[in-house]
């Protein structure tokens, strides 16, 4: 059992005539300022939760604090803290805009059809505030919601306002989550054992109020217990109930070292408690690599969490190059890489044809995609050719997406459409049967247009759910930054495909894509439709840290 000895106090519970403390002021203590919201004593003993737990004050004139005391009604919502608990500046209860207060409480509801709201599950009003958590994030019994709550007779309001029945108020087992219904100074003089007035009297000594629970004591703070039978939550030092089996988990940042599950014996745990230890997320990115090692040893980056003090040597991915030498960043003990060498600066290796001149040619270009469309059956056809831009992004004509194989479905639908890598084997294939292909899902089509004046031409960008891997046969094109006098040109292109890029060699011995066949009579130089391309490829290439 824990044994909680009891300190004297020469004020618990109504015991009030001849209390005196070291005031604020040095004045005497008057009896009117005993639990009257407004902290006298130094030592903060005249507001005290064990005195004033109890206490009815009188609508008409005060206002009663949560923890109990009784403040002066004008003194309530005046925009200044007065109950230590803050609970007369509560702004549920301040609110005097009814529309926003409907709102708080809309929120509160949430998806909730006359429950209350929790992200993972509902719940009946019944459980809110009831002296155990439900919610993971212990938003139903929020010291703010809980203390609007009146608790009925005869129930028990515990300090951060849940009620509890008075059957449960000091029998050794904490029924509200912050234990207040087991303080040895309300149960010691419930149970007619009146605490001494000299503290370290002997008597004083061999008072104590037996307690049967454990208590998750984690400095992290960072600690979850779930109750193994039911749906209750205890946070970082929250006590829990003897016989309780828990499931152990850390919130954002941290992991958990030890056993996930363990059982409250009494008032110890049966199994050495876990701990949470900080750790960083690996939010991996396809512009970076890393090489990490933790206590000079090796370890693997891609692990979900990786440990604090890890140190990661961060160069570009293959695919993509930079002028910076490498990166390193570290794992700290808030749980967030800390960049102490500048991160390179990665960009994708563009117009690079390394298997072009070589003995067995590639016989498509490595930035060369074709893009199928399928009907209400799995059964795709060739549409045109795309050209890759970036990881995410692809150009081709807008005429290939103007079939509409589905009644009612617009012809821009991306679930219709899958992008193919390379050259094109065959006009037609079945997504269930072996076709050679390797395919990307589109998560949008959308046009770029320029005006000569007289009509409106277009070039469409395809954008992908999943990033391309980049490697010698998988490339971007570069794009141009020539600007020719006239960007449209008319002709018979009949007999080449829509969407195909015309690519130019640069002294660099680099390739760019110079202009794409838009139709069978029109191409378009790129340089006209430039500058909302490299937008959208901007936009999709801010992926933030490694």
């Amino acid at each position: 059992m824990t044994l909680i000895k009891v300190l004297a106090f020469m004020c618990l519970l109504g015991l009030t005539l001849g209390f005196q403390c070291i005031t604020k002021t040095k004045v005497p203590l008057r009896d009117t300022q005993i639990c009257n919201g407004i902290i006298d004593c130094v030592d903060k003993s005249d507001e005290m939760f064990e005195l004033c737990y109890n206490r009815t004050c009188n609508e008409e004139h005060f206002f009663r604090c949560t923890y109990g005391g009784c403040l002066e009604a004008t003194r309530k919502c005046d925009n200044t803290i007065d109950c230590w608990d803050s609970s007369d500046e509560n702004k549920l209860t301040c609110e005097e805009d009814t529309d926003m207060w409907y709102q708080l409480y809309d929120d509160l509801q949430g998806d909730c059809d006359d429950q209350f709201n929790c992200e993972e599950m509902c719940l009946e009003w019944s459980q809110v505030c009831d002296g155990q958590i439900d919610c993971k994030d212990g938003r139903d019994e929020n010291i703010t919601l809980c203390a609007t709550i009146d608790c009925p007779y005869p129930a028990f309001r515990c300090l951060y306002g849940g009620c509890i029945s008075a059957a449960a108020l000091c029998n050794h087992i904490p029924d509200c989550f912050d234990g207040s219904d087991e303080l040895p100074g309300i149960c010691l003089h419930t149970m007619g054992q009146h605490p001494p007035l000299v503290a370290d009297s002997p008597q004083a000594k061999s008072q104590v109020w037996e307690v049967r629970h454990c208590r998750l004591e984690d400095p992290s703070g960072a600690l979850i217990a779930e109750n193994y039978v039911g749906s209750t939550t205890y946070r970082s030092n929250a006590t829990v109930r003897d016989q309780a089996v828990v499931t152990l988990s850390c919130g954002h940042g941290h992991g958990l070292i030890g056993e996930p599950k363990n059982i409250c014996d009494g008032d110890i745990w049966r199994y050495e408690l876990a701990k949470c230890v900080p750790q960083c997320q690996h939010t991996g990115t396809i512009l970076h690599k890393g090489q990490c090692t933790h206590q000079g040893r090796l370890i693997d980056c891609d692990q979900a969490l990786l440990p604090m003090d890890t140190q990661m040597v961060v160069t570009c991915a293959s695919g993509y190059e930079a002028h910076e030498k490498p990166g390193v960043q570290v794992c700290q003990g808030n749980g967030n890489w800390v960049v102490e060498e500048e991160l390179p600066k990665c960009e994708p290796i563009c117009g690079v044809w390394k298997l072009k001149d070589q003995e067995h040619e590639q016989k498509s270009d490595p930035w060369m995609a074709s893009i199928f469309q399928r009907s209400r059956e799995p059964f795709y056809e060739y549409r045109c050719v795309a050209t890759i831009l970036s990881h995410y992004v692809l150009v081709t004509s807008e005429q290939c997406f103007r079939n509409k194989p589905i009644k009612g479905a617009p012809s821009t639908e991306p679930v219709l459409y899958a992008v193919a890598e390379g050259q094109v084997y065959g006009t037609t294939f079945w997504a269930n049967e072996e076709h050679g292909y390797k395919l990307h899902n589109v998560s949008y089509i959308h046009n770029v247009t320029r005006s000569n004046g007289r009509a409106v031409s277009a070039l469409a960008l395809v954008h992908l759910i999943q990033p391309l891997e980049f490697n010698v046969r998988v490339r971007p094109i570069c794009l141009t930054n020539d600007v020719p006098r006239k960007w449209q040109t008319n002709g018979d292109f009949s007999d080449v495909p829509v969407g195909k890029p015309i690519v130019q060699l640069q002294k660099s011995n680099r390739y760019e894509l110079a202009q794409i066949y838009a139709s069978q009579t029109d191409k378009y130089h790129i340089s006209a439709f430039i500058e909302p391309i490299r937008n959208d490829i901007a936009k999709c290439q801010e992926s933030g840290n490694i």
